[in-house]
C-alpha cells in the first residue's frame, strides 16, 4: 500500500497527512485560507499498487470508465491480485538465490502473512472513510473506516454545472445558489467563470445593478483585480453615450476616479497668462493639458487628481494676484495688458520701440534712427507732460459734468472698460503708419494728410511724431489734439465699433458743437516756469484780435484788411450754422453791410478769408461761454455744458440746434440780446 501524503500548507505551515488517493486534489487551507494542491507521492514503498480508480472533479472517488464510456463495477478484490503475485515471486526469487533452512522458511511465511494482512487492512482503510473496529489473526483489535457513499455531493453538482457553458445570466445563478454550500475556494472558481463570462458578454442581460452588486460581493471576497474587470463592464457599456447613468458615475467614484473640469481650468489660467501681470500660467496649461490627454473620458486617477488640485491652487494664486493689482495698482495692469498686446501685433516687429506711460494712457515709440528710449522720452518731452496733465481736466471739466462713461474697447464688459488702457501708437514715418492702418483695414485712410486716426472698437489712437524742426509745434499740437478726440472718442456714447460706423460717424447733432468743440479744448497754454498745461485756455490774443477788427475798415501794405469795421457774427448765428457754406454766406453778407468794403475787398476775402474769419469768432464764442464770469461767477459754463450733454444725448435737432442751446441755457428773447451784448463787451475788453 502506498504511503500517506504528508504535507504542510506553503503559507501558514499548517501540517496535512491525506491518503495518497487525494493526491493532485486542490483545497484551501484551513488556517489561512491559502489555495493548496496535495502534491503527488514521492515514491511506492514495500509493493507497487497499480491503482483501478481514478481521481474525478469532486470529493468523491468517481468509478474508472472503459475507452468506451460505460463504467466498470469495481471489484476491491482485484487490487491486492497483484500483490500477492508479486509477493509469491519475491519468495521464489528468494529460494532460487539461496537454499533456505526449514526455520527460514517458517520467518518468511509469518512474515508474509503479517505483510499480506497489512495489505488488506490499508486496502480497507483507502477505500472508507468512517472508522469501525476490526480483528486481526492474532486477536488484536485495530481500527479501520467504513467505506463511503460514492454517491456525488451537492458541491460536486455545483462545480460540475461549471462545465456546461453557462452564460453570464446562468453563472450568476450559479454563483448565488453556491454561496454557503461550497468552500471559499471552490466560489472563488465559480466567480472567476462568472467574471470571464460578464465581461465576455458586455454584461450580457445582467442590470448595471446587478454587476455592481457582484463586484460588491467580490469586494468582500478580497477580490480586487476581478472586482475591477466587473466595474469597468459598467463604465465601458455607456462610455460613449452624451448622458451617463448614475451607475457609470458610481463606477467611476468606486475605481476611485473623478470627474475634473479641465475645460474651465484651461481657460482661466490662459486668460491670466494674457494679462501678462503674473507667471507660471504657461506651465500650468502645459500641466493641466497633459492631465487631461490622460483623462479617462473626462475622468482621472487619484493621482492625476492630486496634480490637478496643485494646478488649480497656482490659478488661483496667481487670480488673486491680479484681482489684488486691479483693485490697488490698477494701472500696472493697464500698462502691462497693453505691452503684451501691442507685442503681438505687426507693427511690433517694424523698427525698434518703446513704451512709456501716463495713466490711463499707453504710449508706444517707435525710435528713430540710432536712438534709444531715454533720447525717445527727450524727444516728446512736452507731449508727455501733456499726456500726464490732461486726465485732471478732461475728468473734473468734462467727464464729471457731461456724465461720461467708458464705452470703448467694445469687446470688454462695462466693469473692465475703466481699466483698460488707452493706447497710443507713434510712428516715425508716414511711411510705416500706413502699413499699420492697411494691416488692420483702414487702407482708404491717407497717412499722408491726416493728423491722427482713432480706430473703432478698440479706441486706440495712432499717429506720426517724427523729428521735431527747433521752434515748431506740428507734433505737439497734433498730439494734444489726439489726447482729446481719443478721450472723447472712448467715452462717447454712440462710439463706433466698426470702421463702417466711423465712417459715417458724427460726434454731434450741432454742426456748432462738431465743427469747434474739440479745437476749443486744445486751445493751450504751458507756464515755461512751472511746465503746466492749461486746456480750453482763455487766449487775449484771441480776443484783442476781435477787440482790433471792431475798428473801422483798414488794410495794410499787403491790402489785407487789419479791421473790419464792426462785429462780424454773433453767439446765435454760430449755434445755428448747418454747415461751412452757410457760415460763409452769412459772413459776406456782415462784411458787405459794414462801411469800407469794396466788391473787390468781398471777393479777396470770400478767396481767403473767410475761414480765418469763423475760426477768430468761434475761439472767441467759446471762451466767451467758458471763461465769462459776472460778480465773480462763471455765468454760462455749467449751462454750455448742458447743451453738449443734451448734444450726446440725442436730445437736439440737428436742423434746429437754438432750441436746444435755448433750453439748456435758459434764454428767452431778452436773454439773447443780454448774451449778444455781454458777448459784444467780451470782444471790447
Amino acid at each position: 500500500m502506498a504511503d500517506p501524503i504528508t504535507f504542510n500548507c506553503t503559507s501558514c505551515g499548517m501540517p496535512y497527512k491525506v491518503a495518497a488517493s487525494y493526491a493532485g486534489r486542490e483545497f484551501a487551507c484551513k488556517k489561512c485560507g491559502a489555495r493548496l494542491v496535495v502534491p503527488q507521492l514521492a515514491q511506492h514503498t514495500g509493493f507497487r499498487v497499480e491503482p483501478e480508480v481514478e481521481m474525478g472533479s469532486g470529493t468523491e472517488v468517481m468509478r474508472r470508465t472503459t475507452a468506451s464510456g460505460r463504467q466498470v463495477t469495481v471489484d476491491p478484490t482485484r487490487v491486492f491480485k497483484r500483490e500477492r503475485e508479486t509477493s509469491q515471486r519475491m519468495v521464489a526469487v528468494g529460494a532460487e538465490g539461496k537454499k533456505k533452512s526449514g526455520n527460514g522458511m517458517l520467518i518468511g511465511g509469518i512474515v508474509a502473512g503479517v505483510v499480506l494482512l497489512g495489505a488488506v487492512v490499508a486496502a480497507v482503510i483507502m477505500f472508507t472513510g468512517t472508522e469501525e473496529a476490526a480483528t486481526n489473526s492474532d486477536g488484536t483489535t485495530v481500527s479501520v473506516e467504513t467505506p463511503e457513499s460514492n454517491e456525488p455531493t451537492e458541491r460536486d453538482n455545483h462545480m460540475a454545472r461549471l462545465e456546461e457553458g453557462l452564460d453570464a445570466a446562468g453563472l450568476l445563478a450559479l454563483f448565488k445558489e453556491a454561496e454557503g454550500k461550497v468552500e471559499d475556494a471552490d466560489l472563488t472558481v465559480i466567480s472567476q467563470h462568472l467574471v470571464r463570462a460578464v465581461n465576455a458578454e458586455d454584461g450580457g442581460a445582467l442590470s448595471d445593478e446587478e454587476v455592481m452588486s457582484l463586484a460588491d460581493r467580490l469586494t468582500e471576497m478580497k477580490l480586487g483585480a476581478d472586482t475591477e474587470r466587473l466595474i469597468m463592464v459598467v463604465i465601458n457599456r455607456h462610455r460613449r453615450a452624451d448622458t451617463k447613468p448614475e451607475t457609470y458615475i458610481a463606477a467611476r467614484e468606486q475605481l476611485g476616479y473623478s470627474q475634473l473640469d479641465f475645460d474651465t481650468q484651461l481657460e482661466r489660467a490662459r486668460s491670466l497668462g494674457a494679462t501678462g501681470v503674473v507667471e507660471g500660467m504657461d506651465e500650468a496649461v502645459e500641466e493641466l493639458t497633459q492631465l487631461q490627454d490622460r483623462a479617462d473620458d473626462g475622468w482621472s486617477t487619484l493621482a492625476d487628481k492630486v496634480s490637478f488640485e496643485n494646478a488649480v491652487e497656482s490659478i488661483d494664486a496667481a487670480q488673486a494676484t491680479v484681482d489684488d493689482i486691479r483693485k490697488n495698482d490698477p494701472f500696472r495692469f493697464k500698462l502691462v495688458t497693453a505691452r503684451l498686446a501691442f507685442s503681438k501685433e505687426k507693427a511690433s516687429q517694424h523698427g525698434s520701440w518703446v513704451s512709456v506711460a501716463r495713466d490711463p494712457y499707453v504710449i508706444f515709440i517707435q525710435l528713430l534712427a540710432s536712438e534709444d528710449q531715454a533720447a525717445a522720452e527727450e524727444r516728446l518731452e512736452n507731449a508727455l507732460l501733456a499726456a500726464e496733465q490732461f486726465p485732471e481736466f478732461f475728468n473734473s471739466e468734462l467727464r464729471e459734468s457731461l456724465n461720461l462713461k467708458r464705452m470703448l474697447p467694445s469687446d470688454l464688459p462695462a466693469d473692465e472698460r475703466e481699466n483698460a488702457p488707452i493706447v497710443f501708437k507713434l510712428f516715425r514715418s508716414a511711411s510705416y503708419w500706413r502699413a499699420y492702418l492697411k494691416d488692420h483695414g483702414y487702407g482708404d485712410v491717407d497717412a499722408t494728410r491726416a493728423r491722427t486716426f482713432t480706430e473703432p472698437g478698440n479706441g486706440h489712437v495712432s499717429m506720426v511724431y517724427d523729428q521735431e524742426d527747433p521752434g515748431r509745434t506740428t507734433n505737439l499740437g497734433k498730439f494734444i489734439r489726439a489726447l482729446i478726440d481719443v478721450s472723447m472718442y472712448n467715452y462717447h456714447p454712440n462710439a463706433p465699433t466698426t470702421h463702417e460706423e466711423d465712417e459715417n460717424f458724427q460726434a454731434y447733432s450741432s454742426y456748432f458743437l462738431n465743427v469747434y468743440f474739440h479745437a476749443a479744448i486744445s486751445m493751450t497754454n504751458v507756464d515755461p516756469q512751472t511746465m503746466d498745461y492749461t486746456f480750453m485756455y482763455e487766449s487775449r490774443s484771441a480776443v484783442d484780435t476781435l477787440k482790433r477788427w471792431l475798428a473801422p475798415f483798414s488794410k495794410d501794405s499787403r491790402d489785407l484788411p487789419t479791421a473790419m469795421g464792426g462785429q462780424v457774427l454773433g453767439v446765435r448765428e454760430c449755434v445755428e450754422w448747418q454747415s461751412s457754406d452757410d457760415l460763409k454766406q452769412t459772413i459776406l453778407d456782415k462784411l458787405a453791410g459794414l462801411e469800407g468794403w469794396t466788391e473787390a475787398d468781398l471777393r479777396a476775402a470770400e478767396a481767403s478769408w473767410l475761414g480765418t474769419i469763423a475760426g477768430a469768432y468761434l475761439r472767441g464764442i467759446y471762451q466767451f461761454l467758458f471763461h465769462y464770469q459776472q460778480d465773480g461767477e462763471l455765468k454760462y459754463r455749467a449751462k454750455f455744458m448742458k447743451f453738449i450733454r443734451m448734444d450726446l444725448a440725442g436730445e437736439v435737432d440737428k436742423g434746429n440746434p437754438v432750441a436746444a442751446f435755448e433750453t439748456a441755457l435758459g434764454l428767452d428773447e431778452t436773454d439773447w440780446k443780454q448774451l449778444e451784448s455781454e458777448f459784444s463787451a467780451y470782444q471790447g475788453g
